[in-house]
């Protein structure tokens, strides 16, 4: 059985941005995510904590949340990591040492068979951002999930240009970090099932910790996700 990205998915995504798009269904071959940046202390202050986590605890939770939103629970998980640069010089030219990999690559699947890569990095110097999810029939590429808003576009296959996706719904004022309360409050409201759970985060926490953080898997072999978790 092959996931499938389909309107309902769409919607689960980004509830209160307006950024909500509707596109043919098509079964999900895979996806690929990659956040790789030199690493905060370019402009923070003080990034030591940040590498006590490492680049997936610190913003690959916002990628894995949305892919889990929008491909479905997540079964298995591999990892590979590195320190490739342990010393770090921060913005006042004071130096400090990471602790955890500063590089991790993860691959993860889905309960219906969906293969994703996510790479992210304190250590690559020069690309770009991404979240894709490639389909039989075309790709749908969204924008950076830490922002809350953003172009969607969808090429489909044969043709050579992207096209920008119009929102499925009039758009409202993004409100950011805010987004997940309005939507608590809303699902208290109507007694609904509200976007963020609690099983939610313990997946996307799990599946960065099994990756490459403090709980890497066994070597050679994939870290299956308690059946709770799917």
């Amino acid at each position: 059985m092959s996931a499938r990205l389909d309107t309902l998915n769409l919607r689960a995504w980004h509830p209160r941005s307006g950024d909500l798009h509707i596109c043919d269904a098509w079964p999900v071959q895979g996806d690929s995510a990659a956040l790789p940046s030199p690493g905060p202390e370019r402009w923070h202050p003080h990034p030591e904590p940040i590498y006590d986590l490492g680049p997936l605890l610190d913003m690959g939770p916002y990628y894995l949340t949305t892919l889990i939103h929008l491909l479905g629970p997540v079964t298995s998980v591999r990892g590979a990591s590195a320190v490739t640069r342990p010393l770090r010089t921060k913005v006042s030219g004071d130096t400090f040492t990471s602790t955890t990999p500063t590089h991790v690559d993860a691959l993860l699947q889905t309960a219906d068979g969906a293969s994703v890569t996510v790479t992210t990095s304190f250590d690559a110097q020069g690309t770009t951002r991404h979240l894709e999810i490639y389909g039989t029939d075309g790709t749908l590429v969204l924008p950076d999930p830490n922002f809350h808003h953003g172009i969607v576009r969808l090429r489909h296959r044969g043709e050579t240009t992207w096209d920008s996706l119009a929102p499925a719904l009039p758009r409202v004022d993004v409100v950011g970090r805010g987004m997940g309360l309005l939507d608590l409050a809303d699902a208290l409201k109507d007694r609904a099932r509200a976007q963020a759970t609690g099983d939610l985060p313990c997946t996307s926490s799990r599946s960065s910790r099994r990756s490459g953080g403090p709980l890497p898997p066994e070597p050679g072999k994939p870290y299956r996700m308690p059946p709770t978790l799917r």
